[in-house]
C-alpha cells in the first residue's frame, strides 16, 4: 500500500507492507491515549517549521510513517495492500470560548494545535516510483471528497493548505 500524509506544511509518501498492530508511540503518548492524542501527535509532526526536519531525519520519519499506518489501519474500511491512500491531517477550528480545553489537548502530546484525520477514498494502480500516478491517485482522491470538504469547510477554517485547494477548485468551475 502506498500512504500519502498531507499535514498542513509536509506531504509524505511512503510504501507500507504491513501495518502495525499496536500503537508505534506509545511511549512519546499519555498513558491515558486516546485516537484524537494520536492524531494530534502525527498532525504536530507535519505542521510548523520542523516538519521538513522531521521528514529528513529517518527515526522521526520511520514514527510518522508507522503512525500514520497504524491510524489507516484503524478505520472503518482497511483499503487493500495495492491500493493508493491519500490521508488528510487538517488543523482544527478552536470555537471561540473552547479554546483552553482545545490548547490542553493539544499540549497533551507537544502540539499547538489539534488536527481531524481524513482517509479519503484509496485509488489503484499508482507507484511510489511513478509521480504523474501519485499526482492524478491525489487529485482523484481530493476531488472525491470535495462534497464532504465543503459541506466542512468551517471546521476546518485554521488549515489554509485546505482553503486555498477549496478557492483554486471554485476558481476553476
Amino acid at each position: 500500500m502506498i500512504i500519502r500524509v498531507m499535514g498542513e506544511m509536509e506531504i509524505h509518501s511512503f510504501s507500507c507492507a504491513e501495518m502495525p498492530k499496536t500503537c508505534p508511540i506509545d511511549k512519546q503518548l499519555p498513558e491515558d491515549k486516546d485516537r484524537a492524542d494520536m492524531i494530534n501527535w502525527l498532525g504536530a509532526r507535519l505542521d510548523g517549521a520542523s516538519a521538513s526536519e522531521v521528514i529528513a531525519d529517518d527515526s522521526r520519519r520511520k514514527q510518522v510513517e508507522d503512525m500514520a499506518a497504524f491510524l489507516v489501519s484503524e478505520t472503518e474500511q482497511v483499503p487493500d495492500k495495492d491500493d493508493f491512500v491519500l490521508v488528510l491531517i487538517l488543523r482544527e477550528k478552536w470555537p471561540v470560548g473552547s479554546k483552553a480545553k482545545f490548547k490542553l489537548k493539544a499540549e497533551r502530546v507537544a502540539g499547538e494545535f489539534t488536527y481531524h484525520f481524513i482517509v479519503c477514498p484509496p485509488q489503484q494502480g499508482v507507484t511510489l516510483e511513478d509521480e504523474d500516478a501519485l499526482q492524478k491517485a491525489e487529485t482523484q482522491s481530493l476531488a472525491a471528497m470535495l462534497p464532504v470538504l465543503r459541506a466542512n469547510r468551517k471546521r476546518f477554517a485554521a488549515s489554509s493548505g485546505l482553503q486555498q485547494f477549496l478557492q483554486q477548485v471554485a476558481q476553476h468551475r
